[in-house]
């Protein structure tokens, strides 16, 4: 529901069930200091309300609704001082069960993102935390069970999986890497295939996203850790909207509005951000010498269709990190002063998404996207030739699509749908004194079919259970045939408890560089196999929600991850497995937010009969997030968020100093597979900002401090052939964002 206030500033309130399911026909009784009565709405189907404030008020609203407990909250003017905001009010069952029923049109089928198995992150909370940069993935990183990868980076470690195993969705389809900078905090200063320094799709054009955590619906697949479900938010249908924001790292502007004003003919979203760290690195701030640069571009429009909506989408980004070797001998310090390297980065995105109602109430929903990525690194000695790769190229375009048909069934729903994947990718790899690699140029493609139903079998229990049967073709076998069954039980208890039991089959396909890199004839297996389990007991209330969860993940031919430039040719046998527990307060009177959570949790691998520990064994990972909101006064608000990481060290495979000085480059000593371990890793990053209602605009003011203590965390290290010794490098310092934003 939309509430619109004093000087036309919206209000977006969804009412959902614990599900996260928009519950139609909730009744909303709004009480103001500037009415004698209550004024009551009710949730339809387009969801809109207009009301008047006088400038000052606050208001409480009351949501009912049949089978729900009443949820009451207030709402103040101060609101408004985000422009449109987005407010989500989830409803408990009471004794009698409801089934859910979903309403929203112009934005992908939320039934199919299951959200009780998935954490959902707002626009709100990526603004207002510490050190995300507008990246739903940094978010991330204060969940139960996910450790930052690499200060530098958005990647991520979930439950002891590799960052690799990770994988990024816009509109419910798989992209390619939607990232800049992909060769961010990597080891060969290569690009990664799913991380990057700051996500292409910056908050301001997202609507909620759901991350998942190795569990997840039939409707996802190719993918054993992790998903990012994005979906990009509509522009304002009523009025135009514009806002610029400038800081340290940069400028980003945006516009948003009626196409046609006073006439349903549909909506925009335009942002573009431009950012460079050459102010950061003027004030004494280290990025290793590199002049870091990238700007994108993206859109939305959005047209209503008869009983539904079609969106039509897009972005694109370039990016550039460029190191230039000193030009006098006696300012070399180390190998890579001995090297001018130029790396840069394109990515591309586009893609129709329609949304609409067929028959008699079915959702039909489509979605085709194109994502595309170009890096591209060049490396020139200065002086004698190295054996590192020199040149280096990765192409990859992927298409994208989807098509799903939602059924209500009179104690829940059913969704079947079909996809199709195909990526095709070209790579290649020359040295100046090494044997160049053969490029390599080839195609991957996945299709299949997924059903599934959610069911409350009884006034207290619920299924959802699904099926994914896919076909995926590889350079290595033209068909490998994919049977992954996934079936989740909820059993609620009296007040807000519940247990839920999840299990499911899961398989993703392997890097394309992994056939660039070894000989295709020693892969015998396409996909890494993996079967999850979890168990979770859930106390959720108006305020506080805690959860417990218990998981234990096997993983079948598997390639080891060793942090080297080249994968691994051996298969191996994995498991996770661990003990989650959080807790989340938030108290959105008196402006408080506490998140804490901590997990206990081991990640191996089977060698010779024996399990050891894989490079993310890092043992516990600890996050605690705390926040203040202040009113100053009803067009003034001060805030306040900090966070705090603590995570177990990453382990590493010794270097074997003597083989590396023979040869000059790095040897790992792969008898000793991840023998050492890293210091633990701590983290405290701090926000701040003001914010002040105008009569014609709303400004701004934030200081955003990633490192706050400024520790020197350990990254990796590697033998220096210039020094002649191992080198041992760190994750960044302490890194200062200050930012101006105009909203009119």
């Amino acid at each position: 529901m939309q509430i619109l206030c004093a000087q036309d500033i919206p209000y977006k309130i969804e009412v959902v069930d614990e599900y996260n399911v928009v519950l139609a026909g909730a009744v909303v009784t709004v009480s103001t200091t500037a009415e004698q009565s209550p004024s009551r709405w009710v949730v339809d189907q387009e969801g809109v309300v207009r009301l008047t404030f006088m400038q000052g008020d606050t208001c409480r609203l009351l949501i009912s609704h049949l089978g729900y407990k009443d949820v009451s909250l207030p709402l103040d003017f101060r609101h408004g001082l985000s422009g449109a905001m987005t407010l989500y009010v989830n409803m408990e069952l009471e004794d009698i069960a409801i089934s859910p029923v979903d309403v929203t049109i112009g934005r992908y089928n939320e039934q199919e993102f299951l959200p009780n198995l998935a954490q959902a992150i707002t626009i709100e909370d990526v603004r207002k935390l510490p050190a995300t940069f507008f990246d739903p993935a940094r978010l991330a990183q204060s969940f139960a069970g996910v450790a930052n990868n690499n200060d530098q980076a958005n990647g991520i470690s979930i439950r002891g999986n590799s960052p690799s195993h990770f994988k990024w969705y816009l509109e419910g389809v798989e992209i390619l890497n939607p990232n800049h900078t992909s060769n961010a905090g990597t080891f060969s200063d290569r690009p990664s295939q799913n991380a990057g320094g700051v996500n292409v799709l910056s908050a301001q054009l997202l609507s909620k996203s759901y991350f998942y955590k190795s569990i997840y619906p039939s409707t996802f697949q190719n993918a054993i850790s992790g998903i990012m479900a994005m979906s990009m938010r509509n522009g304002d249908q009523n009025e135009r909207k514009h806002f610029v924001q400038v800081g340290l790292i940069g400028l980003e502007a945006s516009s948003e509005g009626p196409i046609k004003k006073d006439a349903n003919k549909g909506s925009y979203l335009f942002n573009y951000r431009f950012s460079t760290v050459g102010l950061l690195s003027q004030l004494g701030l280290d990025f290793g010498g590199e002049e870091i640069d990238f700007q994108d571009l993206a859109f939305n429009f959005s047209f209503p269709v008869k009983k539904g909506v079609l969106k039509v989408f897009g972005v694109g980004g370039l990016s550039n990190n460029v190191f230039t070797a000193p030009e006098n001998d006696e300012d070399r310090e180390e190998e890579k002063d001995t090297n001018n390297i130029d790396f840069s980065g394109d990515t591309g995105i586009v893609g129709v998404n329609f949304d609409t109602y067929v028959g008699s109430g079915d959702r039909l929903n489509i979605t085709s996207v194109v994502s595309a990525t170009n890096a591209l690194r060049n490396s020139t000695s200065i002086g004698s030739p190295s054996l590192l790769l020199s040149d280096d190229q990765d192409q990859s375009t992927m298409w994208s699509t989807k098509a799903s048909i939602a059924r209500h069934l009179k104690k829940g729903s059913w969704t079947n749908g079909l996809y199709f994947n195909y990526q095709q990718y070209k790579i290649s790899s020359q040295g100046e004194f090494s044997i160049p690699l053969p490029e390599t140029e080839d195609n991957l493609s996945r299709v299949g079919a997924f059903s599934e139903v959610d069911l409350n079998l009884t006034k207290t229990l619920n299924l959802h259970a699904g099926l994914n049967i896919g076909v995926q073709n590889t350079p290595v076998n033209n068909a490998e045939l994919l049977f992954e069954p996934r079936v989740s039980l909820t059993k609620r208890f009296a007040k807000a408890q519940r247990v839920q039991v999840s299990s499911g089959l899961y398989s993703q396909s392997r890097d394309p560089r992994t056939y660039h890199n070894l000989n295709k004839d020693l892969l015998t297996k396409d996909n890494i196999k993996s079967w999850q389990n979890s168990i979770a007991y859930v106390l959720q209330q108006s305020k506080f929600t805690w959860r417990l969860e218990g998981y234990y993940q096997e993983l079948y031919d598997m390639p080891l991850d060793l942090n080297t430039a080249l994968p691994e040719t051996n298969l191996y046998a994995g498991r996770n497995y661990g003990l989650e527990s959080s807790i989340r307060f938030n108290d959105a009177e008196k402006g408080l937010t506490m998140w804490l959570n901590g997990t206990l949790y081991k990640s191996e691998y089977e060698q010779e009969g024996e399990w050891q520990s894989t490079r993310y064994d890092g043992r516990y990972i600890f996050n605690t997030v705390l926040g203040k909101e202040w009113i100053k006064t009803s067009t003034k608000v001060h805030g306040v968020h900090a966070r705090f990481n603590v995570l177990g060290g990453f382990r590493e495979t010794p270097i074997d100093v003597t083989a590396s000085e023979e040869i000059g480059a790095t040897v790992f000593d792969e008898t000793q597979l991840f023998a050492d371990q890293q210091s633990d890793y701590l983290r405290v990053d701090l926000s701040i900002y003001r914010k002040v209602e105008h009569k014609k605009f709303t400004s701004t003011i934030s200081l955003d401090i990633q490192n706050l203590l400024n520790r020197e965390n350990e990254s990796f290290a590697y033998y220096d052939t210039f020094i002649g010794d191992v080198v041992r490098r760190n994750q960044l310092g302490l890194l200062p964002i200050l930012n101006y934003r105009l909203q009119f």
